[in-house]
């Protein structure tokens, strides 16, 4: 329970050394998701930048060019099976929610089991850019990597999602501070959140053999 807020703490401080690289960088994604089409590769980018704060490595605007062009294809690809499959599940958990009271129980009870998939599906998208940088991996494995570190440690997600929310909602509360840091600060606890859990499933390793 405590580690994944020190792990948002850690976060947090790398942040704060690279603040004014990160605040620029925040800016120009979200300007890149308003014309769409740059907008998943520039988040690949931004990872890129935040892999390598997280691994305690120097940072610069080449780093963030490099991601744009290296992940570009593959970036786009993971951001469309994620949209749309989150646009798929919240629309099942609108339309179980809303049904009248004459269907039957376990219908309505449907919307309960979307709620669940909503909430696993938000946790994997904690590690799928962290992933994809760490480990450059193909898209599936991608996916499939994230999956595992969302449910290996459910409580640590759980927390640790919790807390992004928590960010994500008070930076919301000035427009500034939503553009400025909430992208790079999810992005940097995200991928510090990876190493941490990376770092401990090898201990767990190296102990069973």
């Amino acid at each position: 329970m405590i580690r994944p807020l020190r792990i948002v703490w850690s976060g947090i401080i790398a942040s704060y050394e690279e603040m004014l690289l990160l605040a620029l960088l925040s800016l120009l994604v979200c300007a890149c998701w308003l014309i769409i089409i740059p907008g998943p590769p520039a988040t690949a980018a931004l990872y890129c930048v935040a892999n390598r704060i997280a691994s305690e490595r120097r940072v610069n605007f080449d780093v963030f060019k490099e991601g744009f062009r290296r992940y570009f294809v593959r970036s786009w690809i993971i951001s469309g099976i994620s949209l749309g499959m989150l646009a798929i599940i919240i629309s099942s958990l609108f339309f179980y929610t809303g049904l009248p009271a004459q269907f039957p129980q376990w219908m309505q009870a449907l919307s309960v089991v979307m709620l669940y998939i909503l909430i696993a599906w938000l946790a994997m998208q904690i590690y799928l850019f962290p992933v994809l940088i760490e480990q450059n991996l193909r898209v599936w494995m991608v996916f499939r990597n994230a999956l595992y570190l969302a449910f290996a440690s459910p409580v640590y997600t759980g927390v640790l999602l919790a807390a992004l929310a928590v960010i994500v909602l008070l930076c919301g509360l000035t427009t500034i501070l939503f553009f400025l840091i909430a992208p790079s600060l999810v992005a940097v606890i995200s991928s510090v959140a990876l190493q941490d859990r990376l770092a401990y499933f090898r201990g767990k390793a190296d102990a069973a053999s």
